[in-house]
């Protein structure tokens, strides 16, 4: 489940080799399964509720004997995994705003015209005033770039979260 919401949120379609998870048991499961969970077009939604139906029938048919607190609990903590995947899919999935990026670069690009001339009025000479300049909007400039890059941090890209890794 794990591995198929971080393919998810990196915006795998699942049919492309984009990712490597490593599995524990990939042949435990059977060929009508494996079949339909790929068919699926919500893996994660699919397989969460698999894994609850595989429990509660369990629990009937007296392979899991656990007492029903502790069954709600892990029923809870499930629930609260789907929840934590949708509040991060809605992260990898809304863009920013076309107006907020247009205004972002808007003043960027003012605060590179605009800087160096009222850091020149204020500085005694040429070099401090370019040093000056150069130091505030590069920090600006840079700041922009970690925020976007920062968008989707789910995005396979080389400045982004490395699911493999976080899988293992």
């Amino acid at each position: 489940l794990n591995a198929v919401c971080f393919d998810t949120l990196q915006g795998s379609d699942g049919k492309q080799a984009g990712n490597e998870f490593e599995l524990l048991s990939p042949g435990d499961l059977d060929e009508e399964t494996e079949q339909n969970i790929h068919n699926s077009e919500q893996k994660v939604e699919f397989l969460f509720q698999m894994i609850q139906m595989l429990v509660v029938e369990a629990r009937r048919d007296g392979v899991l004997t656990v007492d029903a607190p502790m069954l709600a609990q892990a029923f809870a903590d499930l629930a609260g995994g789907m929840m934590v995947y949708h509040d991060a899919k809605k992260l990898a999935c809304v863009p920013m705003p076309f107006a907020y990026n247009a205004m972002s670069n808007g003043l960027l690009w003012c605060q590179a015209g605009f800087v160096p001339l009222s850091v020149a009025t204020m500085t005694r000479g040429n070099p401090s005033a370019c040093f000056f300049s150069f130091a505030g909007i590069f920090l600006t400039w840079f700041l922009s770039q970690i925020a976007t890059s920062l968008q989707n941090p789910f995005s396979k890209g080389a400045k982004t979260l490395h699911a493999e890794a976080i899988q293992e």
